[in-house]
């Protein structure tokens, strides 16, 4: 690998300490930037991490990393951060990428279309690409010349995500297919990193869960005596667990079998502490 000097960026989330990063060659550079990513859990920390990482291998200006969501029948992308350069800070990424909340059906747009058939796609004229779409250009007034949009994969090779690459910072009209080499090389370690965090992610949700689960059964026990204590903890508890704005509790009339609500009257001094809820051992959620 030929020795080539490379710029240092100013990411705060990425390595603590970049200064030497300068005097790297590319080797010891893609190597440290592996390490970089390697053991990082937290899903927003490291997609930031990626595209600073990217940016500075491959002297792109800014990108955009799209993540898998959805059923295998109606996959679609949804933007984890969008638009970072090398000087955007990680809070401003995250909270941007939630504020414009960005979603791309497979087969729609470049990186739609990469997503659906796992395969690179290099522009070198974004405006005569069919594909692109202008609008986010319009509303920002930058302007998009050359795109480099590539699939993140798992383990098994399913594809997990996009990362996307856009212009050059050196003024180079094209993303060169060393460019492309070294996106594909770095993103085969992040979509390995990828699917750890998301794994490591979902075990902490899970987590969260069997304690709330834990707690409700604790309150049920220890509020066996005080029916509005006792509702009001189940209603409060799966609200949490759920993630609902509203809920609804009926108990089961044992005389004539039917489901009756709880006088709302009676109860609603005791809600008022929680979100709007309405009436109130059925449990209706919505």
């Amino acid at each position: 690998m030929p020795r080539r000097k490379c710029r240092s960026p100013t990411s705060r989330s990425s390595i603590s300490n970049r200064s030497h990063l300068a005097d790297l060659d590319e080797g010891e550079l893609f190597m440290e930037l592996i390490r970089d990513v390697a053991n990082e859990l937290d899903i927003d920390v490291l997609c930031h991490k990626i595209l600073v990482n990217v940016g500075l291998l491959t002297h792109a200006d800014r990108g955009s990393l799209f993540l898998v969501n959805g059923p295998p029948s109606g996959k679609y992308l949804v933007a984890k951060l969008f638009d970072v350069t090398q000087n955007t800070p990680l809070d401003e990424a995250v909270r941007r990428a939630k504020q414009d909340e960005i979603i791309i059906p497979f087969g729609v747009g470049i990186a739609g279309t990469v997503a659906q058939t796992n395969e690179t796609i290099n522009i070198k004229e974004a405006y005569k690409d069919p594909r692109f779409n202008s609008e986010i250009d319009q509303k920002t007034g930058y302007k998009t010349n050359i795109i480099l949009s590539m699939p993140i994969c798992n383990y098994e090779g399913q594809v997990i995500g996009v990362a996307q690459i856009i212009n050059k910072t050196n003024a180079s009209p094209e993303f060169t297919e060393r460019d492309v080499e070294i996106f594909r090389r770095y993103l085969t370690f992040c979509g390995i990193g990828i699917q750890n965090a998301q794994l490591f992610e979902m075990s902490v949700q899970e987590y969260r869960r069997n304690q709330i689960l834990l707690n409700l059964a604790r309150s049920i026990f220890s509020e066996q005596n005080n029916l509005e204590c006792l509702v009001t903890k189940i209603m409060t508890e799966a609200r949490e667990l759920l993630k609902c704005e509203r809920c609804a509790v009926f108990l089961l009339d044992l005389d004539c079998g039917e489901a009756v609500s709880v006088s709302l009257q009676a109860l609603r001094k005791v809600f008022a502490t929680t979100k709007p809820v309405l009436q109130c051992m059925v449990l209706n959620l919505f």
